[in-house]
């Protein structure tokens, strides 16, 4: 059977024996394929830069997590609790173990 069709390049009529033909040429053909690359490349270049966002925020969640984590051996070495140890901070004086 033949299809009668139109290229998505040119917009011509063209005849073909596949109904899934989608241009009229090799040149067109050629067009179309660097079209679709040009898009899938610019897809895919969004993907890597949302993965490395992604990444990045997770790395600056672990820096945070692991300073809390960091103050909490401090306090407790100092001998206080986290919150009157940051309180302590705050205010400018560090306080060692109570005595």
């Amino acid at each position: 059977m033949v299809y009668d069709l139109i290229c998505v390049v040119c917009e011509s009529h063209f005849t073909s024996n596949r109904n899934t033909a989608k241009t009229c040429s090799p040149e067109c053909r050629l067009i179309h394929k660097r079209e679709r690359q040009r898009t899938h490349d610019a897809k895919q270049r969004a993907r890597e830069r949302y993965a490395k966002e992604k990444a990045e925020e997770e790395l600056k969640q672990i820096a945070k997590t692991s300073t809390l984590i960091e103050r909490t051996v401090e306090a407790r070495k100092a001998g206080l609790s986290y919150g009157k140890y940051m309180a302590s901070i705050e205010r400018g004086a560090r306080y060692t173990a109570w005595k």
